[in-house]
């Protein structure tokens, strides 16, 4: 039943890299033709003053969930010189110095065995909401990845460990626009082969494989935002909505409320993640 998951979280990983590397080269202005800016919309996600909880279904049935939280930080300058103003508003942030987003207690049932797969992630931006660092950390008993990246050395480490073992590798930035280099410098390496045959373990299909998809990807994917409607029973509720479109005409929607929470996203393979908010509508 779950035989794309894989793919589809190479995918995600993809999309994500590549969005960073586009921030990076061309400073997030906007989409041609889109209503609103890629670049307000992200402001808005990473401004929302509450965290989620988002649940993941396949094919509505539920195969995990986390917690995603979104932290401005203030400016300790600006800090100071509010605290000493009598009309300082408690909780009121003056002046931004960066932003930060949080993933914390992941969890998620893959194989064909029901494996859980563990996984913590943070990521960090400047205030021109060009990201910063990031870590991701994925466990599935006894294997434990870990990958760390830093916009300013443009280096990816990645590290992986089983028992009392532990190997790590370091990818360019560059190399990630290649996805022969990312299979062939981590997948390629037996400790890391070892735990993506037990993450990966009955999946796949006999005319997809990753190296497939990432090859597709690097042909290019198209971002934009607007304003929209997310649909909720028999009533519609105002929302952002990005959407990712990928070259073999599939795409990845996410829906964004009017304060920035994430609220729904639909990603291929009839894989969706729901705002727990929206279960009790």
């Amino acid at each position: 039943m779950f035989k794309h998951l894989p793919i589809l979280l190479i995918t995600t990983f993809w999309l994500g890299m590549n969005y960073l590397l586009w921030q990076r080269d061309f400073q997030a202005t906007g989409i041609a033709g889109s209503e609103i800016p890629v670049e307000t919309l992200w402001r808005k996600i990473l401004e929302a003053p509450d965290d989620s909880i988002l649940d993941i279904f396949h094919q509505k049935i539920r195969i995990g969930s986390f917690r995603w939280t979104p932290t401005v930080h203030e400016d300790l300058a600006a800090l100071a010189i509010s605290a000493r103003s009598e009309y300082a508003t408690e909780g009121m942030i003056k002046k931004a110095a960066s932003y930060s987003i949080d993933i914390r207690n992941g969890n998620l049932y893959v194989g064909r065995e029901i494996k859980r797969l563990r996984y913590d992630a943070s990521m960090s931006f400047d205030t021109n909401l060009t990201w910063e660092t990031m870590d991701l950390r994925l466990t599935q008993k006894p294997v434990t990845l870990i990958v760390a990246g830093s916009k300013t050395n443009e280096v990816l480490h990645v590290a992986w460990e089983k028992d009392k073992q532990r190997s790590s590798r370091e990818l360019k930035f560059d190399d990630l626009r290649d996805p022969g280099q990312i299979i062939n410098q981590l997948f390629g390496n037996l400790p890391f082969a070892a735990f993506a045959s037990g993450l990966l373990s009955g999946y796949g299909s006999d005319t997809s494989t990753p190296l497939d998809t990432l090859k597709m990807l690097k042909l290019g994917v198209r971002y934009e935002a607007r304003q929209d409607w997310l649909k909720i029973g028999h009533s519609k509720l105002r929302a952002y909505k990005f959407i990712a479109r990928l070259p073999n005409q599939m795409e990845a929607v996410v829906y964004v409320s009017r304060l920035g929470e994430i609220l729904r996203v639909l990603l291929p393979n009839d894989i969706e993640i729901r705002n727990t908010r929206l279960l009790l509508l």
